[in-house]
């Protein structure tokens, strides 16, 4: 708690969230401008050994949510 004098102030930090013992680890990678064909993790020419290393030990998006103008994308 922040206080006029220094030495009245007391450190607080936020709580630390602790998800339930059973709940499953998620990674979500998000590139931007890469084109959806090029990295190697789909099928492109340029090598992603690290994103292919991911996405072969889990879960693999390949649908794409787009729009013409790329505000309207990100808004969300």
């Amino acid at each position: 708690m922040i206080k006029d004098d220094a030495l009245q102030s007391k450190p607080w930090w936020a709580p630390r969230i602790v998800p339930p013992e059973q709940a499953p680890t998620c990674c979500s990678l998000i590139t931007d401008d890469a084109g959806f064909g090029v990295p190697s993790t789909f099928g492109g020419v340029i090598p992603t050994p690290a994103m292919e290393r991911i996405a072969n030990q889990g879960l693999r998006h390949d649908v794409l949510d787009r729009a013409v103008l790329a505000d309207a994308s990100r808004r969300r």
